[in-house]
This record gives structure tokens, sequence and C-alpha cells, in this order.
């Protein structure tokens, strides 16, 4: 089965034929010898209906011997739901006609609807007929297809001139005729072209998840010579298996979401953008398609409008897979002591960094999957030879290598094998035709797609046949549901959000390390960056917010000087370089796939990660199937904290900071709401009073409110009460944030009145926290945690103040307060703290 944009082909392939270096070549490019027929299904369908058919094609013996009105049938049956959708919208639309109808007249009315009518037939009809048959050889749509293709359509006269010398479906060329040399050298050149240009968008795609725009932005950065012609190479490097084109929205069903859960959940499968993972609901009418409802994803709409019509690129990150740096002994590097030793850590960080290498460190195990437990493994055919879905691409520097001395040779997948780049052969022959089960498929765009197909399958595919026969037997093929894969215990939630090629049983293994605020995470996972560094593995660090990113990126920068750094934002001017560590937020990782060894997420209960599934996709995504994920955080969500009560969450805790001083415990003063106090303008003195005893010591004041619009009030009647203090307000929407938060790091601004925006992620030293109606419902346990984690960070000032003043005294409150005591307590039990009395 072949799609390009649209096109769909499909065909039959006889038994091998050739065995020239030429041919061996073309056999590692993703293209075998010998072919009978190639038919073209349709070369105007909607992309995302092209790539269903080719998800779900199975091979069928009995294909052979089907006449175009079985190909029809096949393709009405195959994509029987999405006409039926097509066709109550045109009645829809019909509808509108016949009333525009009435206004204009019989005459008006009925040539209206004539040309509404021919337009449909035509646009999901389309061109359609034999490219290629047997003896025969190229057809006269055979030969349109490649005259109409610039650049290429000489080679339709090359048959045409030669066909005296085709023998057995092959063009048999030598050096000593003059024709035949030039030729041949043309030929040599084109494939050695080919394979250089499939190997460069492949290594610029590796562990990349970019729609088209995307690449073309990419391409124009780091390859523009090969702008102009990326989609040849797409599809010759898809045909490797080294690249993966699907549409950007398209259907999932329950076994590829790896679930076998309650009926409820299973009945869910529907459309889904393969980007992010939303569900999709809106469909409208698309200029590029044609179609009248064509669905688009509005989740992740801020970084391109993902469609079903468009397409998504996906690479593989093990195409070309970094050497691992080596020991003295020859060994790659193992986790010691000495990982630990440079990074000065306190013994609270040693002790849960030694534990988060330990659990680096174990040997990648994957649970037993069933023979078929993706949708993916459905599309390889008994010869076990991969289709133009990625067989396996992605291998992480954790993973077992040892399938490959015992999968014999002829069965390996391509990432099994070493892409063969010999030199041209002296002569080989050139052929033209199709598939015997349509094993292969490649998706591109434009009508030059006709001509790449042809290309790809000049050499033919060889397969294995199933007994079935007769249209509505092959089907089956269709519609046929692999085994379910079982459930994973931990994360339950995730397991609804998997990617949709991805079976449960191979998510990667996690670790949480859980460490109270101001215990230094960010030093503690520098011993892990190192050991999947040194194994010649790739790393990213994820945060929600960009503030933590701009933060953390310089810091890292410092402790691996030698290791290609990116740093991704939105607006980021790194976007498209290639590097080994990332620093990223966790927005941009929707432009990933299966790209990271270790995958870090920092505060992963803070927003905007936290509580949506589209983020929680991309990570999972991003990394390897047989990668490390790491979390770190100070207040985990309540659902984390029940797996790791019940053991099924590996973790450490980190219950003390890195100065051995115990958390600073929050003082609750009763006052009324802010909004009261902005009302009689004027402040209580039960909050006065500490507020001047913070700045008579020379502590830099945070003040936290609930609403942005209270800020500006709020610093003024600050100012009022403490003239001459230099203070300032800022929020989310505050263009001059990073100024102020800077200035109040160096002191020029000493009292600072904000929101949850700077509840984490930013370090002053010397600060007292005040939260103001700390019993809203806007602050939860976390986020008191949070905020009051921001005093008592410096070594020179561990004692900070933290006021929580309310009116209420909250559930989330005592929360906090406990959770703050508990960490106090078991620093103090694990003998982390220089003090021995805890409050």
């Amino acid at each position: 089965m072949v799609s390009t944009d649209g096109q769909a082909l499909a065909g039959g392939t006889i038994g091998s034929g050739g065995g020239t270096s030429g041919v061996e070549a073309l056999h590692d490019a993703g293209v075998e010898p010998g072919a009978l027929v190639m038919y073209l299904l349709s070369d105007g369908l909607p992309l995302g209906w092209a790539v269903k058919l080719r998800d779900r094609f199975k091979t069928q013996e009995a294909m052979d011997r089907w006449k175009a009105e079985d190909w029809e049938s096949f393709l009405k049956l195959g994509l029987k739901p999405e006409l039926e959708a097509e066709k109550r919208l045109m009645d829809d639309e019909r509808g509108s006609v016949r009333k525009s109808a009435k206004r204009l007249g019989p005459a008006g009315g009925m040539n209206l609807s004539d040309e509404l009518e021919r337009a449909e037939e035509k646009a999901w009809t389309g061109v359609h007929g034999w490219l290629w048959r047997g003896e025969s050889g190229l057809t006269p749509l055979g030969f349109r297809v490649l005259e109409s293709v610039p650049g290429v359509g000489g080679n339709a006269e090359v048959w045409r001139e030669n066909k005296r010398s085709w023998k057995d479906n092959k063009l048999f060329l030598n050096w000593a005729d003059p024709v035949g040399r030039e030729l041949l050298a043309a030929g040599e050149a084109w494939l050695a072209h080919t394979l250089e240009e499939a190997r460069r968008l492949a290594a610029a795609l590796a562990g990349r998840s970019l729609l088209e725009a995307e690449l073309q932005q990419l391409l124009a950065e780091r390859l523009p010579g090969l702008a102009p012609a990326w989609r040849s190479a797409a599809q010759h490097a898809h045909l490797q298996g080294r690249v993966r084109l699907t549409s950007g929205v398209g259907g999932i069903s329950r076994h590829a979401r790896g679930g076998t859960g309650p009926r409820w959940r299973r009945a869910r499968a529907g459309l889904r953008c393969r980007r992010c993972g939303s569900g999709v609901h809106r469909r409208t009418p698309c200029g590029s398609c044609g179609s009248r409802g064509c669905a688009y994803c509005e989740a992740c709409l801020a970084l391109g409008r993902s469609r079903s019509c468009a397409l998504l690129l996906r690479g593989s990150a093990g195409a070309e897979p970094p050497a691992a740096p080596q020991a003295a002994g020859g060994s790659a590097v193992a986790p010691t002591a000495s990982l630990l030793d440079r990074w000065g850590l306190s013994p609270a960080q040693r002790s849960a960094a030694g534990q988060a290498l330990r659990f680096l460190a174990q040997p990648y195990e994957p649970l037993a999957q069933p023979a078929e437990a993706s949708a993916e493994l459905a599309l390889v055919t008994p010869s076990k030879q991969p289709t133009a879905s990625m067989a396996r691409p992605y291998t992480s520097v954790f993973a077992k290598r040892a399938e490959q001395q015992t999968v014999p040779l002829a069965e390996r997948t391509f990432d099994q094998k070493v892409l063969s780049e010999a030199a041209p052969p002296s002569s080989f022959p050139f052929a033209l035709g199709g598939l015997r089960s349509a094993s292969k498929s490649i998706t591109g765009s434009s009508l030059s797609g006709h001509w790449a197909a042809l290309k790809s399958l000049r050499w033919g595919q060889r397969s294995i046949a199933t007994p079935l026969s007769g249209p509505r037997l092959a089907m089956q093929a269709l519609h046929s549901a692999p085994e379910a894969a079982p459930r994973s215990a931990p994360f339950a939630r995730l397991l609804r959000l998997l990617p949709l090629d991805r079976p449960a049983n191979t998510r990667p293994p996690r670790f949480l390390l859980w460490a109270v605020t101001g215990a230094g995470k960010t030093e503690m996972i520098f011993p892990l960056l190192r050991f999947v560094l040194d194994k010649g593995g790739r790393v990213l660090v994820a945060t929600p917010r960009r503030d933590v990113v701009l933060e953390l990126a310089p810091r890292v920068a410092k402790a691996f000087p030698e290791v290609p750094l990116a740093v991704l934002y939105g607006g980021s001017e790194q976007r498209w370089e290639e590097a080994r560590l990332f620093i990223s937020t966790t927005h941009q990782l929707l432009r990933f796939y299966e790209a990271f060894d270790l995958v870090i997420i920092d505060e992963l209960d803070a927003f905007p990660y936290h509580n949506d599934p589209m983020l929680e996709f991309a990570a999972e995504a991003a990394c390897k199937k047989d990668g490390r994920f790491i979390f770190l955080s100070a207040t985990p969500p309540p659902a984390m904290q029940r797996e790791i009560r019940a053991g099924r969450l590996p973790h450490a805790k980190v219950p003390a900071r890195f100065h051995g001083h115990p958390l600073p415990v929050p003082v609750r003063i009763a006052m009324d709401p802010v909004g009261a106090c902005l009302r009689r303008r004027s402040l209580p003195r039960c909050l006065l009073r500490p507020l001047e005893e913070s700045v008579r010591r020379g502590a830099q004041v945070f003040v936290f409110v609930t609403r942005i619009r209270q800020i500006e009030p709020f610093t003024a009647l600050l100012r009022s009460c403490f003239p001459g203090l230099p203070l300032a307000g800022t929020s989310s929407q505050d263009r001059e944030r990073s100024r102020k938060v800077l200035d109040f790091r160096e002191g020029t601004i000493r009292l600072l009145v904000t929101t949850t925006i700077l509840e984490r992620g930013v370090t002053v030293p010397r600060s007292d926290v005040y939260i103001l109606d700390a019993d809203s419902g806007l602050f939860d346990e976390a986020s008191l945690v949070q905020m009051a984690g921001r005093a008592g960070r410096s070594k020179d000032d561990p004692n900070g103040t933290v006021m929580f003043a309310s009116r209420e005294w909250t559930k989330s409150q005592r929360g906090a307060l406990r959770q703050i005591r508990w960490m106090n307590k078991a620093a103090l039990r694990g003998g982390f703290l220089k003090q021995k009395e805890v409050v």
C-alpha cells in the first residue's frame, strides 16, 4: 500500500529477481527486487484517509487476481465511515444549494446542483487505474504520471525507446553500449544522491515530531540545500525505516492505546491528535484536502495546526547513535562513587542521588509483549521484513543489544542492519513495477509523489502472501483487532494517554526525587546527567515555566561546558539546533518523539504541566521506549504519593536543605481579606508589626496575593505604610517581570508583591514570606508549601520568616504545616540537621 498525499497505490510482486550489487544496495535502501503489477487506487484522497488505509492494510495472496472493480470495492469498504460522514455533509450542502436554486430560478438551480454533483464525483473518485501490468509494462496512465513530473518525465521515454531490452520486467543495460553507459551513470548518480539526501534528512529529524511547516523551518536553518527536494528524501528515508510519515490527526483504537479496562473506556476510541494526544472534536471545510469535515486539534494550535490532512514526520533518534565514551578498562562508564564526589553534595543529597544512579544503572528488561501487541506490528508481513512504518528504530543507551546476536541477519529489522552505501555497481537492472502484496508505504505531497512512488517501487517488493481471497476477505485485515497489551499498574492516568503506537508494557521506568524546597535538586541531577552523557545518551531536563528554564540553563552550562546544550522555550533561537543536552519548557516536548534516553521533569506539580493531559502525553512520547523517567518535586501530587505508599513507584526523599538547617515553620496571623484592607485603605497591626521587623533586619520580603488586579493597589498601600522603602509589584502580565525579579535578587527592590507566578524556581537570599488570603481556594497545600519554601534558602540566613495571613484556618494550611513539620522530623531522624531541636 502506497500513499502519497492522498494518492494511494497497490499492486503485487513476483519472486526474487536479480542479485547484482546494485540491487543489494537498493535492498538496504528499503527496496526489494521483483515486481508484476501496480494499481493507483486514487490520487484525490485526503492524507488522513490514505494513512488509515495504509496503517490497516495486510497482504493477501488473492490480490494478485483482483480486477479494477475489486480494488475500488476495497477502497470503499476501507473508507466506509469517512465516505458516509462526507456524504452527510454533502447532503447538507446540497440542501443549501437547493434553497439558493429557488431564489435563482429553475435554470440556475439546476446548473448549480449538476455542478456540485460532478465536483463530488471527481473529488472522491479521482484518477485511478493500472500503472503497470506484467509484460505490457507501463500503461498509458503510468506514462502520463511519469511525464507529468518535472525533471523525470524523460524516464518514460527511456522505457519507450528501450522496450526491446526488457526481459522479465527488468531493463538490462551494460557499459559497452553508449546509451546504456549514460543511463547507468545517471542511475548511479541518482542512487548516491538520494541515499545521501535521505541520510541527511533522517539525521535532521532524529527524535523530532514535526508538521510540514515546522520541517521546512528546520531545513531552512540547518539544511537549506535540501529544502526544495525534501519530499523525495523523506519518502526514501521512510522506506528505510528512519522516518515515519503519518497524518496530524487520526483514529486510534483501544488496542493501540494499550488499555484493556472497562467497556466504557474502551469505547472512547476516536479521532486524536498524533502530536499532543488530545481528543479531536472540531471539523471544518478544508481547502487543502477538499474535505467538508477535516478534523483539526485545538489543544496544540499554538504550535501550528495539526489536521487530518497535515503531514506529520517523526524521525528515529536511533538512526545514528553516538558512540559511548569508554572507561580506562575499555568498557562503558559505570556508576561509581566518583560520580558523586565531584559535585560537593550534602549527605542527604548524596544519598538520594546515589539511589537515582542505581536506578539508572539497572539493566533494561522489557515486559513480555504479545506477538501483536500494537497496530504497528500487524503491518509486518510473515517474511519478517519491516513495512514502511518504522520497525523499532529507537534504542536507548540502557537497552540490551543481545538480540542482534540471536536474530538471523535476513530477519533483522532496519535498526539491526548497517546501511550499505557501497561503491556504485558496474551494471544493474532498471525495473518498473509494483507490489504483489502491497507491503510498503510512503507518504508525501504534490504530484511528484507519483514518480517518487514509482522510483521507490521500481525494483518491487518481496513478501510472503497469506491464503485469503476476495476483497471482502481482505477487509478482515483492515478491521481485525490485535491482542491488547496488559495494563501497567502505576500512573493509571498516563496509561490512557500513551502515544498512539506505544503499548502499555513498553513504557519507560520511573523514579521520583522527593526533595524539600531549597534542597538543591539541580545539583542532585548533575551526577545523573553525567552518567547518561558518558554512555553516549541524550538528556532532556523539562520544567513547566520559562523563568525556571532561563535560571537553570546557565547553571547546567557551567557544570557541563563540553556538552552541546540547547535551551528551548517560546521564541527560543535554538529551536532547531542539535544537541545532546536539552533544557526546555514542557510545551516544547510536543516537537520530540522518542528522542531521549533520560527525561527529567522538574516541578511536575506546577502549572501548566499539572493536570494537563497534553503535556503528560508529550513527556511520555519524548522518552525512548527503553529510556528512563525521573520526576523532581517538593510537593508530588496526591496520586503519586499513593503510588509511593503502595510500593509501585521507586523514589528517594531528601527531607533537609543543603545547609543542614530545618525548614522555616509557618506562623498564622488572623486578619481580614486583602479586599477589605483595600476598601479601608489601611493594614492591620498584626501584619504591619512582622513586616516592620523583616524590613528592620534587612530581609528581602515576598508578599503573595491571590489576584493580579490586587497587586497595583496593594503596592500603593504598602508605599504609604513604608515610605522610602524600594518596593514593586509584578505578575504574569507584567512585561518587566524579569527585570523586577533581577532587581529583587540584587536588593535594589526590598519588597515584592506578586502572585503564584513566583512560588517556585526563584531563589533570593535572606528572604521572608508573607502569604495573604492563605485560606483562599486558589492556594492549595502544594502552593502554600512552595511559597513558604522561598524563605530560609540561604546558608547565611537559614531561619527566615513565613506568615500565613487569613481569616480562617483551612485544610490546605493545616496540610502544608503538617508536611513541613514532617520533613523536619524526618531530616532530624536521618541525621541531616545541624541543630538538634525542631519546632
